[in-house]
């Protein structure tokens, strides 16, 4: 399972590649892996593919964990928005 799902997530993302004229910096970390490494196992490369996809899924991850930080400090430093302060409520007395 684990190797299909690899294998559509390289050829989509080499494809996107392909049409947009640019590699990602997965393609190019594999590449680059390819060419001064010379893997001579299968499985040294499945492995190097397997660890690549891990650490962008941890860097997407760590991504979403600090954007949700993020609205959470301002929550905490501005409030919920809604909220009305004590004896002011916009009506005159």
């Amino acid at each position: 399972p684990a190797g299909r799902y690899l294998s559509r997530r390289l050829a989509a993302d080499y494809g996107t590649g392909v049409r947009s004229g640019r590699q990602s910096a997965a393609m190019e970390r594999m590449i680059a892996y390819l060419t001064y490494v010379k893997p001579r196992k299968e499985e040294l490369i499945v492995d190097e593919m397997l660890a690549i996809c891990s650490e962008i899924d941890a860097w997407r991850e760590k991504k979403a964990s600090e954007a949700a930080n993020a609205s959470y400090n301002e929550m905490l430093q501005f409030g919920l928005g809604g909220e009305e302060k004590a004896g002011d409520s916009g009506e005159d007395v």
